[in-house]
């Protein structure tokens, strides 16, 4: 997902470990990367 973007700075917002997380470039408003926690139980 980085290495698509053409910009020099991304933010990255989380609340929490176990909620989502949002990846945006700085300065651009048509982008949005949301990553999702994933847990696994044995």
């Amino acid at each position: 997902m980085l290495n698509a973007l053409s910009v020099e700075k991304v933010a990255v917002e989380m609340t929490s470990p176990s909620s989502q997380g949002v990846f945006r470039p700085v300065g651009e408003t048509d982008y949005v990367h949301v990553v999702m926690p994933m847990f696994v139980q044995w």
